[in-house]
């Protein structure tokens, strides 16, 4: 979860409650999967809220990161909305 620094300079920038923050999935059984939460969805009775994340570094160029999130949104998208 964001630090608290983090977490009111997203409440005062975003127009939006997220509601939720992502974090770890972890499978267990004879051996460890896990994998970090980047992207999520919520339904809603009239429609559906995509949510995409990512890290950002001092040596990140804003486009692409941009541009990285719009894919990890499109690629949900298509998982589940039929072409």
């Amino acid at each position: 979860t964001p630090t608290k620094k983090a977490k009111q300079m997203i409440e005062e920038l975003e127009q939006y409650d997220r509601e939720m923050y992502t974090g770890y999935l972890a499978l267990m059984s004879t051996q460890l999967h896990a994998i970090v939460l980047l992207r999520s969805m919520k339904w809603h009775s009239n429609g559906i809220r995509f949510f995409a994340g990512g890290g950002i570094t001092k040596d990140s160029v804003p486009l692409n990161e941009w541009k990285e999130t719009e894919h990890k949104i499109s690629a949900l998208k298509d998982s589940i909305i039929p072409k």
